[in-house]
């Protein structure tokens, strides 16, 4: 095995996904860790997802985030 196919083989290696145990494989769950995403229609995953999006703009917005002071 020559250098240049060692390289090859070190950047296929770089590119394949890691799996680690336990994670969803999917790729529809926004933590990583299954959650039951997979079991969706794709209506049902795009209200997820906007709802999921809802709520982070709502919480980063939320006038305590804000102030910077908290409690």
């Amino acid at each position: 095995m020559g250098y240049k196919d060692l390289q090859k083989d070190i950047i296929d290696a770089a590119k394949k996904p890691k799996k680690k145990k336990g994670t969803c494989g999917c790729g529809r769950s926004p933590t990583g860790n299954c959650i039951g995403w997979h079991k969706l229609t794709e209506e049902e995953y795009k209200a997820k997802t906007k709802e999921e999006k809802e709520k982070i703009i709502k919480e980063a917005f939320h006038p305590r985030a804000i102030d910077g002071f908290g409690d």
